[in-house]
């Protein structure tokens, strides 16, 4: 579970939804926004339209990071293995490997 912001006033928490490794795969995390201090409906997010999947630790496994409390910003997905480093954005959800960017 990752969070940002400040949970009395205005934060964004993500769950990461884990498969199992080798057996189902996952691509969805559930996404619960606080305004005010006061918890929003939680939001199941499905980004199996990406392509992106993971199943659980110690491989295959990710972890998925709010941008920022807007969730309009988007998120981050990092891989332990094989080591991606992924934004998603927050509108409709597409993926961009950010990964060549370390490697220059």
């Amino acid at each position: 579970m990752k969070a940002i912001g400040d949970v009395k006033k205005d934060a964004i928490i993500i769950i990461t939804n884990e498969g199992i490794t080798n057996v189902t795969s996952s691509s969805k995390f559930t996404r619960i926004v606080v305004k005010d201090g006061v918890i929003q409906t939680p939001e199941v997010i499905d980004i199996s339209a990406t392509g992106l999947s993971w199943g659980a630790a110690p491989v295959n496994n990710t972890t998925v990071v709010p941008a920022s409390n807007d969730v309009n910003d988007g998120n981050f997905l990092s891989y332990y293995d094989p080591n991606i480093f992924t934004y998603l954005n927050g509108s409709e959800y597409h993926c961009y490997s950010v990964e060549q960017s370390f490697r220059q």
